[in-house]
């Protein structure tokens, strides 16, 4: 993993940026590189649990979707701080979305036989539930993702009922 010159404080407006490949060990150093420096900045437990959850997501879905499982390709990844909360942005050069547009990601009925619950898609609904904000495009040949997850200070916009973290967020 290389990380790109940038201020490891995103709260200054600096993004934080991070290049990595497309392998599942980068997944992790990315994880733990972006949680430090959100740490570093005063972010909550929350956020950081959120941003967590989302980067793994998104970065599991390039590998596997964009990138066909296949190793070595780049991933572009920046974290900043903005007037909404806190932006993400990814950046691959992998296959397009189906259709060029965001997967609708549906919560599943559990409520089923063993037999007959769904193997996937959990992923795109957990990512739809956490961001603020989220827009895909395709440019130059480029997937480019962006979304905003809400600060501690802004309002929360969960909307799964029951969903708590350790610091009340």
């Amino acid at each position: 993993m290389n990380r790109r010159p940038a201020s490891p404080e995103p709260a200054d407006s600096t993004p934080f940026r991070l290049h990595i490949e497309s392998d599942p060990y980068a997944v992790g150093e990315a994880l733990s590189a972006l949680a430090d420096s959100l740490c570093r900045s005063g972010a909550s437990a929350a956020l950081i649990q959120s941003v967590e959850i989302v980067v793994a997501e998104v970065l599991n879905n390039i590998m596997e979707h964009a990138y066909r499982n296949l190793p070595g390709h780049p991933i572009d990844i920046e974290l900043s701080r903005n007037a909404d909360g806190w932006r993400l942005r990814f950046t691959d050069r992998g296959r397009p979305m189906p259709g060029e547009i965001l997967p609708e990601g549906r919560h599943q009925d559990l409520d089923v036989c063993r037999a007959h619950l769904p193997e996937g898609g959990f992923g795109w609904m957990m990512i739809r539930e956490l961001a603020g904000s989220l827009h895909y495009r395709r440019e130059g040949g480029r997937n480019l993702l962006e979304l905003v997850l809400p600060s501690a200070e802004s309002p929360c916009r969960c909307r799964t009922p029951g969903i708590r973290f350790e610091d009340g967020g």
